[in-house]
């Protein structure tokens, strides 16, 4: 058995060093900052008077990162010290770095802040793996020799041995943290998303936060014409759509197998049959493909020889991808269930409406209408669409109203005019029950409502949605320009110059001159009209 002189010059063997130094205590770490703050405590109960500084490998950012104190100070991997670190695998002096002339000057900057009255380094200890240096701990010892003795080289050395497979792994368990926290964090923002179009959006996007590439897209297949079609992308444009089995996407979506190679000129199949500029180096392509449907595939590429992927970059993408997919299953589903609820309800309003000829088509032409303020406003798509479905069902309420009362050629009696105006409360309630409607119920409510207060519900300008505003002009406008029983339609412009007065009163005014904008784009009133 191997032996060393411990505490007090006695040779033992390592295996009682390592009980003699409690180093066992390392084993017991949870993550890597207790490993490291673990290994610091030892150092400074062995070591007095003396400071230490971890450096860890970083691999996603190609640097050695000092971790206690939050990335204070960092390194890049390729600088010169790290490969003198690397190569010479020992614990070295500050006098022994400072006389070596391995150094460049860029190095020289490097060395005078370790070196620096800031830190003071004495020691450095580099802790190497499987041929890859993991990182390396900084002693500054203050206040005493800027030697260490025997005896602290002997636990340094000691320490360096036991922390080569514990950092590994803590490094190892750290990433896998990360990467699960990160995809937890992605799987979240996939379900905000409300349609399947905002997700294909973005998935190169979302590929992007899990692994590091400089190029990328998501081709998405058209079953019709039996292309992949570039969807969304990183740091490209303008790329052709591709053939099912064409270059190494189209390959790989027809294959139906992932597929991650370092260096696309030393792969004979892939070189021939590539014909994507971007992939000039390493690549990782992965096909979408769900049960009853095939999506599309997604593709990543790196240019540069020392960004490699890994299996780790190929383990997390196909993640990524099968989340995504079952995203994308979800979404199309609950299209086709909100398409389908709301197509039905629909036919309701469109039934109710067929009753009388007078308001034939009034629902769907105030939603033409309302979405043409919405859009002269640059309201959002999510709103957008909650506006078209409010104004095609904002008169869904009048279900539960009389037809008697509903087509009276005459005046309303006050006790009609009571159950008439209760229209908008019945059908927000029909369509309380519907989640992705929750909103647009609130407009169907108040599209009755007067910016002075004297609507329906007594509310003033911002205590009801704004989007029940513009349902409201548009309702206002196409009752105008309608022929009612008790007398003919009123000319679009003359309507225009009616609810102009109403300004200020029932809508405001920004609301009125969107419509105004809407109309003469249409061609519904002359470009000139003055109001």
């Amino acid at each position: 058995m191997e032996k060393d002189t411990g505490k007090g010059g006695i040779n033992i063997s390592f295996d009682e060093l390592n009980w003699q130094y409690s180093l066992d205590d390392l084993d017991s770490f949870k993550d890597l900052t207790h490993l490291i703050n673990l290994a610091l405590q030892k150092i400074r109960e062995n070591i007095p008077n003396s400071v230490g500084y971890f450096f860890v490998l970083q691999p996603e950012y190609h640097e050695y990162k000092e971790v206690v104190r939050e990335g204070k100070f960092s390194i890049a991997e390729d600088s010169d010290l790290i490969t003198y670190l690397a190569i010479k695998n020992e614990i070295i002096n500050k006098k022994d770095i400072g006389s070596d002339v391995f150094f460049k000057s860029d190095d020289e900057k490097i060395l005078n802040f370790l070196f620096s009255k800031e830190m003071g380094v004495n020691v450095i200890i580099p802790v190497v793996y499987r041929f890859r240096m993991l990182g390396f701990i900084a002693i500054a010892l203050k206040d005493r020799d800027a030697n260490i003795t025997k005896e602290e080289k002997m636990f340094l050395k000691l320490l360096k041995e036991s922390l080569k497979v514990s950092l590994f792994a803590a490094i190892l368990i750290d990433k896998r943290f990360h990467d699960l926290l990160t995809l937890v964090d992605l799987s979240r923002k996939m379900e905000g998303f409300d349609t399947y179009e905002d997700v294909s959006d973005s998935i190169v996007e979302l590929a992007s936060q899990v692994v590091n590439f400089d190029r990328g897209v998501f081709y998405e297949y058209d079953p019709l014409s039996g292309k992949l079609c570039p969807r969304s992308m990183k740091h490209l444009e303008d790329l052709p759509e591709l053939d099912v089995g064409q270059s190494v996407s189209g390959c790989i979506f027809e294959k139906k197998k992932p597929v991650m190679i370092n260096n696309i000129k030393e792969h004979v199949f892939f070189n021939e049959i590539n014909r994507e500029k971007f992939i000039s180096f390493s690549f990782i392509s992965v096909p979408l493909i769900a049960s009853k449907r095939d999506f599309g595939v997604l593709t990543i590429a790196n240019s540069k020889r020392n960004e490699e992927f890994s299996v780790d970059h190929l383990y997390l993408l196909k993640i990524v991808a099968s989340v995504i997919v079952d995203v994308l299953e979800n979404k199309i589903l609950y299209q086709r269930l909100e398409k389908s609820y709301f197509e039905t309800v629909s036919s309701l309003a469109t039934a109710l409406e067929a009753k009388d000829k007078y308001t034939r088509g009034h629902s769907e032409r105030v939603m033409h209408f309302s979405v043409g303020i919405a859009e002269e406003m640059n309201i959002g798509r999510d709103t957008l669409r909650e506006i078209k479905y409010a104004a095609v069902l904002h008169d869904i309420g009048k279900i539960g109203i009389s037809e008697n009362i509903i087509t009276k050629p005459g005046k309303l009696t006050d006790e009609e005019y009571e159950v008439i105006q209760s229209h908008p409360e019945i059908g927000a309630d029909i369509l309380s029950s519907v989640d992705f409607l929750k909103n647009a119920k609130e407009f169907v409510r108040y599209h009755h409502e007067k910016i002075n207060g004297t609507g329906y519900y007594g509310k003033k300008l911002g205590e009801f949605p704004y989007e029940a505003m513009i349902i409201a002009l548009a309702d206002s406008f196409d009752a105008l320009t309608s022929d009612r029983p008790y007398r003919k339609a009123t000319h679009p412009e003359i309507a225009l110059k009616e609810l102009k007065k109403s300004v200020g009163k029932q809508f405001d005014q920004p609301t009125f001159d969107a419509f105004i904008r809407y109309l003469k784009k249409n061609n519904m009133v002359r470009q000139s009209l003055l109001l």
